[in-house]
C-alpha cells in the first residue's frame, strides 16, 4: 500500500511539473486581447459565462475577468476582474496568474490592489459571500494586503457556511495540507466533495486523486474515474491524462489482453 503510494504520488509530481511547464507557454500566448478578439460577447453570451463562471469553470471565471478588465460587454471594473483572475487562478487558469500580473505591474496597479483589498474586506464584513473568499484569496497571496493564512481560513470558513463552493474546494486544500489550519482529511474529504458535487472543476480533480489513492476513504477506482472524467469534460487537462491512465490500466487487466497472454 505504501509503495502504491508513493507511486502515486511520484505521477502527481511528474504532471505537475508538466502542468506547470506547459503553463507557462500559454500564460506568454493567451491574453485577455486573444480572448476578446471577436469583439463584445452578446446578454445571452455573458448570461452563460455568469452561470458557469458561478458554478466553478475556471475558464468561464477567466474570461468573465477579460470582460470586466476591458469593459467588454460590462461597465469596466477592476475589483471585478481581479476578483474573477483569482478564482480562475485558483483552477489553475495560468492566462488568470498572467492577467493577475499586469494588472498589478500597470500604472497605479498596486494602489488599485490595495483599494480592492479594502473594499473587500468592508463587503466581506457585511456577509458578502463572494467578497469573503476573494478577501480568503488575497490574505492567502499578500496580494494588496498583509499575508496571513489564519486569517484567510476563518474568511474562507464563512463564505463556505454560506455555500460558496470556490471556498469549500480552497478551504478543502488546506484542511488537507494542514494550511492556516489543523490538519484534518476527513473535513478535506467532505468539503471537497461538497463542491465537486456543485460542479467546482478542480475539487473534481482533487476528489478523484482521493479516491484514486484512497486518502481519507476507501480506494474506489470507478469513482476516482467517475470525477476524472467530469472535470475533463470541463476542459481539465490533468484529469484527462490520469484518467486516461486509469482506463489503460483497467484494459490491460482484461481477460485476453497483450500484457495477460
Amino acid at each position: 500500500m505504501q509503495a502504491k503510494f508513493l507511486k502515486n504520488v511520484f505521477i502527481f509530481a511528474v504532471l505537475a511539473i508538466m502542468l506547470a511547464s506547459s503553463a507557462l507557454t500559454h500564460a506568454q500566448m493567451t491574453t485577455c486581447e486573444e480572448a476578446l478578439v471577436k469583439g463584445p460577447p452578446n446578454k445571452k453570451q455573458i448570461d452563460k459565462l455568469r452561470k458557469d463562471a458561478g458554478s466553478g469553470v475556471g475558464k468561464a471565471q477567466y474570461e468573465l475577468g477579460c470582460l470586466y478588465r476591458w469593459g467588454a460587454g460590462v461597465n469596466r471594473d477592476f475589483a471585478m476582474a481581479l476578483q474573477w483572475f483569482m478564482k480562475a487562478a485558483d483552477q489553475d487558469e495560468p492566462a488568470a496568474r498572467h492577467e493577475m500580473a499586469e494588472m498589478y505591474q500597470q500604472s497605479g496597479g498596486k494602489r488599485q490592489i490595495r483599494q480592492v483589498a479594502e473594499k473587500l474586506e468592508h463587503q466581506a464584513g457585511e456577509g458578502d459571500a463572494d467578497a469573503q473568499f476573494s478577501l480568503a484569496m488575497m490574505l492567502i497571496s499578500g496580494l494588496g494586503t498583509e499575508r496571513n493564512e489564519a486569517a484567510a481560513v476563518s474568511w474562507f470558513e464563512k463564505s463556505a457556511r454560506q455555500g460558496n463552493i470556490n471556498a469549500k474546494a480552497r478551504l478543502a486544500g488546506m484542511y488537507a495540507r494542514g494550511q492556516g489550519v489543523e490538519k484534518d482529511l476527513d473535513k478535506a474529504f467532505q468539503l471537497g466533495k461538497e463542491a465537486a458535487d456543485k460542479g467546482h472543476v478542480m475539487a473534481m480533480l482533487n476528489m478523484g486523486r482521493m479516491y484514486e489513492v484512497g486518502i481519507s476513504i476507501p480506494q474506489d477506482i470507478e469513482m476516482a474515474k467517475h470525477y476524472y472524467r467530469r472535470a475533463a469534460e470541463k476542459g481539465n487537462r490533468v484529469a484527462e491524462m490520469l484518467l486516461t491512465i486509469l482506463e489503460r490500466n483497467d484494459s490491460q487487466k482484461e481477460p485476453g489482453s497483450e500484457k495477460n497472454r
